[in-house]
């Protein structure tokens, strides 16, 4: 039986199993053709057999009768027709089957040629997967060589990092360097291999000196830079010791030339520390004087010589609360005629050699000087003046700092006053002092002075007697706390003469009947008046003389006055280190945040170097249901001209900033004129003789303000800490941005939540004590830091 060609189907998967098919059908041919091989040889035998019996037949018929004869013969042809008949249709069976075979064949040889092509590309594909598991062999192989770089990089920059944070700041801006010999070379210069021409001492690669020489190329003009530079580095220096006074000589770095103003009491004087390139017209003119003023270096020496002996005056007077050691004095002794044992009053103008020492060693005092302050993380640290302090100071690595205690802190009623007339003398006198204001659009920070009360000074009104509780519940509850040294010895972590609270109030309009900034209205910018920009509190005159360098407060703290206004947004984003010139670390998402809504009353306290403001439109003010103000603070009588109070609708508040071992540059204590009228009654309390008193004599003194606050280390207990998420497509989407300029840099805040979201953390916020955790998802709150703000586009936008 011949097989059907449903029953040769090959079903091809691979070429191996092809090959197998393809066996397996030339073998069923071969078979087949066998039999047909088998058929034909039996039909032939069949025909074979009847051309025998045919012949057979004819030899037998040849007896019969014809008609007989006739009758078998034609049963033989028709017999033989039938197997012809047969014979051939076989035939055309077994041609149709070969051509069935032929065909399948033909099918099979396709199909081979094509599983030969694929086989073909899959041999390509296989080469080309090859030659991609190499190329990801010598990837992998070169990332783990940059790996090893990046990891390399990363330690060295974290290494860095750590020498950054303990600079010292006044030595950033003031590099001095002394050459002990002529020609000698210090550390610095060998390491650079700087060329020293002489033995002048320079200062910022200005050389120092106190004659001009052609020869050596030492102009007028590089040594008034100099003196310039010199100048300054006093000046800072100052600006650390609030405490030192000096009503007789006054420094005044300008350029070209620094000057040095002496009041005496038959007058004035000004004195040219370097050569005055101008006359009294101000047209230029040559001097023909070849060294500076001796009288000017006279006097620069003893103003160098007091600040250098106050500064040991200090460190003497606490050296057992301070220091381990006794700090070491300048490398040449001083005083104000002499320095080095050499009296400069004896000395003729034309000594040349003789006054090129003195400002020599004036120079090597200075560099001593310049070592005064160290920044460590942020925080201003004490330096004990120890040689080799340059390589290793203890008081930088020793421990952590105890200030602040906590990231985020809040006292309910930590302030109580006694009655509603104090209450709204103390509002009106916030309101006198108030200078701050919230930024312009064409404003880099906001504007506005604060002031500053030295640890050590006494109050003279009741705004700084509060401000002084605030220091004091934060540091003097520190009292004589101690942190061990490596040596076993022990010192405190602040001296009290470069110690002090940052103060200054804010008065600022809010938004009527409790509607929040949102509200639809045309009064859109009225209502944005409590609003107070995203920013970082630091000392901004230093940020001006050095843009990399941000120094803190150790605590930021607020004391609200008013029960109305926004909320202040607390987050947990520190300021850039020193090395990251381009403010990168601004960038990214912030996680973690705090809001407290104003409360009359409460304290509040968190970390100097968090980023914080008061966003008006993302955290709207949030009427107080258990909050009944008195009638007297709705409507006072001011003074006593029947008027009602000002303050009524607007959002105060004191703001402490706790510094510790640093005074701000351009925080000066309270003027004394605005001090005459403030009118709350104050009296100094501390029974000493010099204490200080506004209040009328022979009236009865009480004290307007009662601070409750006892135990800084137990704040309130925050009952919720909830969490905020980005806003998702059913919403209403992203809240929005703002803009703000944040280390003199524009950055853009974007608000990733819903602004129903942002409401409803607010209205939570208000209940209970009024402050809340907030733990944000990433892209609810984001910073995108761009171009750096110069002085150009100040006046750009002024135009």
């Amino acid at each position: 039986m011949m097989s059907t060609k449903s029953d040769r189907v090959v079903r091809i998967l691979h070429p191996p199993q092809v090959f197998i098919a393809l066996d397996t059908c030339s073998e069923l041919f071969r078979e087949e053709c066998i039999d047909f091989d088998k058929t034909a040889s039996s039909e032939e035998e069949r025909a074979d057999l009847m051309r025998n019996v045919l012949s057979a037949n004819a030899g037998t018929t040849r007896g019969l009768p014809l008609d007989d004869v006739v009758d078998c013969q034609h049963d033989d042809d028709d017999a033989i027709h039938h197997a012809i008949d047969l014979f051939e249709s076989e035939l055309d069976a077994l041609s149709n089957a070969c051509n069935e075979q032929h065909e399948e064949l033909r099918v099979l040889q396709n199909l081979m040629q094509t599983q030969i092509d694929r086989s073909l590309a899959l041999s390509d594909q296989e080469e080309l997967i090859h030659q991609e598991l190499n190329s990801l062999e010598i990837d992998a192989h070169n990332f783990e060589e940059e790996s090893h770089l990046i990891i390399h990089s990363c330690r060295t920059v974290e290494n860095e990092i750590a020498a950054m944070s303990h600079v010292k700041l006044l030595s950033i801006p003031f590099t001095i360097r002394i050459h002990d010999g002529e020609g000698d070379r210090d550390d610095y210069s060998k390491q650079h291999n700087a060329v020293v021409v002489g033995r002048y001492p320079t200062i910022n690669n200005l050389r120092l000196a106190y004659r001009i020489n052609t020869k050596a190329g030492l102009h007028r003009e590089e040594i008034n830079a100099a003196f310039f530079h010199a100048s300054q580095l006093m000046a800072f220096t100052l600006g650390l010791y609030p405490s030192f006074k000096n009503t007789v000589i006054r420094i005044i770095p300008i350029h070209p030339c620094a000057k040095i103003l002496v009041n005496l009491p038959e007058g004035r004087t000004v004195h040219n520390l370097g050569f005055d390139t101008t006359n009294s017209s101000g047209a230029d003119t040559l001097v023909q004087s070849n060294h500076v003023p001796t009288q000017s270096i006279t006097l620069f020496l003893a103003l160098l010589s007091e600040v250098s002996a106050h500064i040991l005056t200090v460190a003497d007077r606490n050296q057992k609360r301070y220091y381990v050691e006794e700090p070491s004095p300048p490398p040449f002794p001083m005083t104000e005629l002499s320095i080095d044992n050499v009296d400069v009053t004896n000395l003729a103008d034309s000594n040349t050699s003789a006054w090129s020492s003195v400002v020599f060693c004036i120079a090597a005092n200075l560099r001593w000087l310049s070592d005064d302050l160290i920044i460590d993380d942020g925080f201003a640290v004490l330096n004990d003046f120890k040689p080799g302090s340059d390589d290793n100071n203890d008081e930088g690595n020793s421990s952590k700092p105890t200030l602040p205690r906590h990231p985020f802190a809040s006292y309910a009623n930590a302030l109580s006053i006694s009655s509603d007339e104090l209450r709204a003398s103390f509002l009106k006198d916030c309101s006198v002092v108030f200078t701050a204001r919230t930024k312009e659009d064409s404003d880099g920070y906001s504007t506005g002075s604060t002031f500053f009360l030295p640890c050590l000074m006494k109050p003279r009104c009741a705004l700084e007697a509060l401000a002084r509780s605030i220091f004091r519940a934060h540091v003097d509850s520190l009292g004589e706390h101690k942190y061990v040294e490596k040596d076993g010895q022990s010192k405190l972590i602040y001296d009290p003469e470069r110690s002090g609270a940052e103060w200054w109030t804010l008065v600022l309009d809010t938004p009527s009947n409790g509607e929040s900034p949102t509200d639809d209205g045309d009064d859109q910018d009225d209502e944005d008046d409590d609003e107070v920009g995203i920013h970082f509190d630091a000392d901004y005159g230093l940020e001006e003389q050095l843009p990399n360098y941000t120094l803190h407060p150790r605590v930021a703290t607020i004391t609200y006055l008013s029960d109305i206004g926004v909320p202040t947004l607390i987050l947990n984003k520190r300021s850039p280190p020193p090395t990251d010139h381009e403010k990168n670390s601004l960038n990214g998402s912030i996680n973690q945040a705090w809001l407290s809504h104003p409360c009359f009353g409460k304290h509040v306290a968190f970390d100097g170097r968090f980023l914080h403001g008061a966003p008006g439109e993302y955290f709207p003010s949030v009427p107080r249901i258990n909050v009944s103000e008195p009638k007297s603070k709705k409507m006072r009588v001011d003074d006593n001209n029947g008027a009602r109070h000002a303050l009524s609708g607007k959002r105060v508040t004191l703001l402490v900033n706790i510094w510790l071992n640093h005074c701000p540059l351009e925080s000066e204590p309270l003027e004394s004129e605005l001090v005459e009228k403030l009118t709350t009654p104050w009296e100094d309390t501390d029974k000493e003789e010099d204490c200080q008193s506004n209040h009328k004599a022979g009236d009865p003194f009480v004290m307007p303000f009662q601070w409750n606050l006892k135990k800084i280390d137990s704040p309130d207990i925050l009952n919720k800490n909830v969490s905020l998420v980005i806003a998702s497509q059913e919403s209403d989407g992203p809240a929005g941005n703002e803009h703000a300029v944040i280390c003199n840099r524009n950055v853009d805040i974007q608000f990733g939540a819903s602004m129903n979201d942002f409401h409803n953390v607010s209205r939570l916020a208000a209940e209970d004590n009024g402050s809340i955790a907030i733990d944000l998802e990433d892209g609810v709150i984001t910073l995108a830091v761009g171009k750096e703000v110069s002085s150009d586009d100040d006046d750009d936008e002024e135009n």
